[in-house]
């Protein structure tokens, strides 16, 4: 149960983080959908395909590189997502700067709109998951007083069957 209701908190933070860091956007989307005959799905992806979104996912690793900072030891988990955190934001730079150069050079550098969109939205699943990753620890319901008396009432029972074996 302790579990559930972790998963609560960090998904309502996880919710109002994300509301918060792509409200340019909703934003930008909703208003090209009100004074434009694009529609509001048209409208964010066209937000997503330009680029932006890397502006947005690259804040949202903030939280793993603080909590990569603190961790210690090998651990397959960790390795995976560093390398999703080089992935989101190796790619998602690159990404961002073809897309920008294009329209500020204004020549076609033959970026296709359909593969960043794409790769867009790979960088944010990516995203996504070492946020989680990196928030999940700062809601576990973690007792250390609860803890070492589970743990000493464990080994007090553990003594008890010791002794009674030993005096049979």
């Amino acid at each position: 149960m302790d579990t559930m209701i972790q998963f609560g908190k960090v998904s309502k933070e996880f919710l109002l983080t994300l509301f918060f860091s792509l409200f340019p956007i909703l934003c930008g989307s909703s208003l090209s959908a009100m004074w434009t005959t694009v529609d509001i799905k048209t409208a964010l992806s066209a937000n997503f395909s330009s680029g932006e979104v890397f502006i947005y996912t690259s804040a949202f690793l903030t939280p793993y590189i603080l909590t990569r900072l603190k961790e210690r030891g090998p651990n397959i988990l960790r390795e995976f997502c560093f390398y999703l955190f080089l992935y989101a934001l190796g790619v998602g730079a690159f990404l961002f700067i073809s897309v920008r150069l294009e329209s500020m050079l204004a020549i076609s550098m033959s970026v296709d709109k359909e593969l960043v969109m794409y790769i867009g939205y790979t960088i944010v699943v990516a995203t996504l998951a070492l946020w989680y990753y990196s928030i999940w620890p700062n809601y576990n319901n973690f007792d250390p007083v609860k803890s070492q008396a589970d743990e000493a009432r464990s080994l007090d029972v553990k003594m008890s069957k010791l002794i009674d074996k030993g005096t049979k």
